[in-house]
């Protein structure tokens, strides 16, 4: 008896309880008390559901309270395998119960648990799909939830990396989302946010900067969460970034910290941090930079893309402030972490191809049910016009009786009328000419306006011509002036080496025959003591050094195998004359150089390669050097190396031979790297980007 009245109790409460649920606060999702305490007053009001015989009104609060249990686990709590049960669980039962509303929401569920966290796009889209189906033939449904399927297949789309379809999907989205009227405006924000992400990975970063606007001012209007603006406001900045509006950029990331602090969030205040130090890196603020992408790895812990980013970042700000080691660590670290992201790339285009695949079947399959269920509509139509004319056919036999009679009375009836409808004639036609006339005046009008619209397409024909030819004047210019920049260039070039050679000439001809002439007047000399013939014999030397110099200097301006056999042959006789002494051994390596670059850039080479075996013959006591050419399609990289003594960074001195070499690579656009360590040699590095205008 106590259990009977205590289930009428229960009955009479289920009878007079709201369909509504909390209002979820995403500024708490990660507060796990928060979400415990609604998961247990949910469950609670699901177990005294339970123990109620079924009835309509208690199977619709079920399904209720199971949706945001459901919702609560997915957007509260990382138990993803309790989302994906309720949600079975909800689709099975709405299903016995033929509640399409409860089977929709239950498939958008598992739509959401499979595309977000178990990245099985193949059954998110099979689950769209099934969706779509479920829509058809309720109006109501498909008002309340088409808006959320073509979300959905925008994103789907977007890991497909198919970017203008998925922004097609957004845009439905945005078309149908005023007819659900129980939609909130942080879910339309939300849609702008997806198409604004969109456009960034499509390349059009200023549409995408109005989209992730047009979230945030939805948000702002409707006092959106500190989660939302966290999250947008970062959106916005990397739009910001890409257009190189970086002061903007900085601000709205900064705007975005301040809202991730307040959330105490690790991974969003990780994430601002990186993307800071980038943006300082774009502003020459290396230090900053490298401070930032310091502070982001320290909380990246998770998150391979910041540690990516952040690695990218410092490899590059160190190699901006000639750190190389540091560089060099940073840019292994990165291409570490490159590899692996490379891998999860494969293998997401992978299933992007599989979903594609079952996109395209599952559309097909579509498309065969609705033409099965137009063609049951149409075998239904077709039977109820059998069905009519059958009717119609008993009628008219019983309306030809009736109409005998009636005809009867028309023909007095008509007798009547024939004198109102001379009237109704006459009034007839008066109206008939009103119509005529203002029919004609119509005509009239129209045919002003068409001559004013034919003169203004002529204007606009003449102003585009115009146009057009002022557009190829200017071309013409422009190509006559390249033209002449191109031959000034050629000039210079042709004038820059006549000069080398005028001043080897002069050195070869000229230094040398005075010279050889001071030693012929020195042979002359005959020393008469022990001292004399000393000092004789030292000035023979240093003349016969002088002449050696003056010849090598001649030869190093204009080396004439240079000229003549090209860079390599030059550079195999470099070598050949370098190994005639006895100290250093020097080997030369071409691989994939072609003689078909300018004579300035062979010669500069030419001279940056001869200073520096000169300084490993001199300083570095090495028994081995190595002379390597390593050339591409998009750079050219001369590396020369010693196992000599080597030195530390911190103790090198810029000599004139060291400040000629980094002057000569400068000036044909080449970067200088030195690497050195005390006993361990030296490698000097000289990087050439490759374009059409290095060639000859």
């Amino acid at each position: 008896m106590k259990k009977l009245i205590f289930l009428l109790l229960l009955s009479a409460g289920v009878s007079a309880q709201s369909l509504d649920t909390p209002a979820f606060n995403f500024d708490r999702k990660s507060d796990l008390k928060y979400t415990d305490s609604l998961l247990r007053s949910t469950r609670k009001r699901i177990s005294e559901l339970d123990a109620l015989p079924p009835s309509p009104r208690r199977d619709t609060v079920r399904f209720e309270l199971s949706s945001f249990l459901s919702y609560v686990y997915r957007s509260g709590t990382h138990k993803t395998d309790s989302t994906y049960h309720i949600a079975a669980q909800l689709r099975t039962m709405a299903a016995k119960k033929g509640n399409i509303k409860y089977q929709l929401r239950a498939v958008i569920f598992l739509e959401y648990y499979f595309r977000v966290m178990k990245k099985d796009y193949v059954e998110a889209m099979k689950l769209n799909f099934e969706a779509q189906k479920l829509m058809t033939g309720s109006r109501e449904e498909e008002e309340r939830n088409l808006w959320r399927i073509n979300n959905n297949l925008g994103k789907l789309t977007a890991v497909m990396k198919k970017f203008r379809e998925s922004v097609g999907y957004y845009t439905k989205a945005l078309e149908t989302f005023a007819l659900d009227k129980r939609a909130v405006p942080a879910q339309l924000a939300e849609i702008y946010q997806s198409a604004g992400l969109s456009y960034n990975q499509n390349g059009e970063f200023e549409k995408s900067l109005s989209s992730y606007k047009q979230a945030l001012q939805i948000i702002k209007d409707n006092r959106g969460s500190n989660t939302n603006f966290a999250y947008l406001y970062v959106d916005v900045a990397m739009a910001e970034k890409e257009l190189g509006h970086y002061k903007e950029a900085l601000n709205s990331l900064n705007l975005s910290l301040q809202y991730w602090e307040k959330l105490k969030s690790k991974p969003g205040i990780s994430t601002v941090y990186c993307e800071m130090a980038r943006i300082y890196n774009h502003l020459d603020d290396y230090h900053e930079s490298i401070r930032l992408a310091d502070q982001a790895l320290t909380l990246s812990e998770g998150l391979p893309v910041v540690r990516l980013k952040s690695y990218e970042v410092l490899a590059a700000d160190y190699e901006a402030l000639k750190r190389f080691d540091e560089a060099l660590k940073y840019h292994k670290l990165f291409m570490t972490e490159s590899e692996a992201e490379r891998k999860a790339s494969k293998t997401s285009e992978m299933l992007a191809l599989q979903v594609e695949a079952e996109k395209e079947k599952l559309e097909i399959r579509l498309l065969q049910e609705k033409e099965i269920q137009e063609q049951k509509y149409i075998t239904l139509q077709k039977q109820e016009e059998i069905n009519r004319i059958r009717g119609l056919s008993e009628r008219q036999n019983l309306l030809k009786t009736i109409q005998n009679n009636e005809l009867r009375s028309l023909l007095n009836i008509q007798t009547l009328t024939a004198a109102s409808q001379k009237k109704q004639t006459l009034q007839e036609n008066t109206i008939k000419q009103l119509k005529i006339n203002e029919l004609k005046h119509q005509l009239a009008s129209q045919a002003k306006n068409r001559n004013f619209l034919f003169s203004g397409l002529v204007f606009i024909s003449l102003s585009g011509l115009v146009l057009v030819w002022l557009n190829y004047k200017l071309r013409h210019k422009n190509k006559q002036l390249s033209q002449k920049n191109a031959e000034v260039e050629a000039a210079l070039e042709k004038g820059r080496t006549s000069e080398r050679k005028r001043v080897a000439t002069e050195l070869h001809d000229n230094v040398n025959s005075i010279l050889a002439s001071v030693k012929m007047s020195l042979q002359v000399i005959q020393p008469q003591t022990v001292h004399e013939n000393k000092v004789y014999e030292n000035v023979i030397k240093m003349v016969d050094n002088a002449t050696r110099e003056v010849r090598q200097i001649s030869h190093n301006m204009m080396p004439a195998e240079l000229e003549k056999e090209g860079f390599d042959h030059a550079l195999q006789g470099l070598v050949t004359r370098l190994n005639l002494g006895e100290t250093t051994r020097f080997e030369l390596s071409l691989n994939g150089f072609k003689n078909n670059f300018s004579s300035e850039i062979t010669f500069n080479l030419y001279m940056i390669c001869l200073e520096l075996c000169q300084n490993i013959q001199k300083h570095t006591e090495a028994a081995k050097a190595n002379i390597d050419f390593n050339c591409t399609d998009r750079q050219l990289i001369m590396s020369v190396s010693d196992n000599g003594k080597g030195f530390e960074k911190g103790n090198m001195s810029e000599g004139m031979g060291l400040k000629n070499i980094r002057h000569r690579a400068k000036s044909i656009g080449a970067d200088l790297r030195i690497q050195s360590q005390q006993g361990e040699g030296t490698v000097v590095f000289v990087r050439l980007p490759l374009n059409q205008s290095n060639h000859a």
